[in-house]
C-alpha cells in the first residue's frame, strides 16, 4: 500500500474501517485466500495507525490482529509453494 492510499484510509471513519474489516473477514471465512488475508492484515495496520486509535484497545487490537493475519497470509503462501514442489 503506498503513502497516498494510506492517507486516504487513515482519514476514514473508524466505524467504517471496522465494518470493512468485519466484511473482509466474513468473505475470508467463506472463501479463504492469501490475497484476502493480506488485505485484512493491511486494514488492521491502518487501524493501528489511525488517528482515533492511538491509545487503548483498538491500537492493540490492530497490532495483534495485523500480525495474526500477516502470518496467516504467509502460511497460506507456504502451503501453496509446498504443493508445487
Amino acid at each position: 500500500m503506498d503513502k497516498k492510499d494510506f492517507y486516504v484510509y487513515s482519514s476514514t471513519d473508524v466505524k467504517t474501517l471496522l465494518a470493512t474489516l468485519c466484511y473482509l473477514m466474513s468473505r475470508h471465512a467463506e472463501n479463504p485466500s492469501q490475497e484476502l488475508a493480506n488485505v485484512i492484515s493491511d486494514h488492521f495496520s491502518i487501524m493501528q495507525s489511525h488517528p482515533e486509535c492511538q491509545s487503548g484497545i483498538l491500537k492493540d487490537l490492530g497490532r495483534r490482529l495485523g500480525i495474526y493475519w500477516h502470518r496467516l497470509a504467509i502460511s497460506d503462501t507456504q502451503k501453496n509453494t509446498d504443493l508445487v514442489h
